[in-house]
């Protein structure tokens, strides 16, 4: 049995695919609350606008579980993109330019944005779930994927691991 971490509920921003409808669990009083209030703004555009002129820094993703399934994980997965890119847009082209290593599924919500619903294969599945970590700032991030700006080499870290809700 590998080892969870007890997870505080109002992180849990999840979508499950074996039920008959997708399913948000907030357990959450306010957008405060499930921010650990940080003030989140509104989301960027799905993809960064980038021209000739545009600079570009190294962003590094990686991608692991703590489940039993076999899965294809990724370690500090360079990716070149603008300065303030949010985490959904560096996840949009390092799918692009990988061709297979890195891949995930979201759908969208008018009001939390890009929720992630599985990567590499690898799906929410009650009680598991992914998780987004700053590795710079050595915790998960506070705001979701569309709010969440990237600087120069950040390190965002995916994880797969089991909720338990701590009351």
């Amino acid at each position: 049995m590998k080892p969870t971490r007890v997870i505080p509920v109002h992180y849990v921003l999840c979508c499950s695919t074996k039920m008959k409808y997708s399913c948000l669990v907030f357990i959450l009083i306010s957008a405060v609350v499930l921010t650990n209030g940080a003030f989140c703004g509104d989301p960027a555009p799905n993809y960064p606008e980038i021209t000739p002129d545009t600079v570009l820094h190294t962003h590094f993703l990686s991608v692991t579980s703590l489940g039993e399934e076999p899965f294809h994980g990724v370690d500090q997965l360079p990716v070149m993109a603008p300065v303030n890119a949010t985490v959904t847009q560096i996840m949009l082209l390092a799918q692009e330019y990988t061709r297979g290593d890195f891949w995930f599924e979201s759908h969208f919500d008018p009001t939390y944005g890009t929720l992630v619903s599985g990567i590499n294969g690898l799906y929410n599945n009650y009680p598991w779930y992914w998780f987004l970590y700053d590795i710079m700032e050595d915790g998960m991030t506070a705001c979701g994927t569309d709010y969440t700006h990237a600087r120069p080499n950040d390190h965002f870290h995916w994880l797969y691991e089991e909720y338990i809700p701590q009351y």
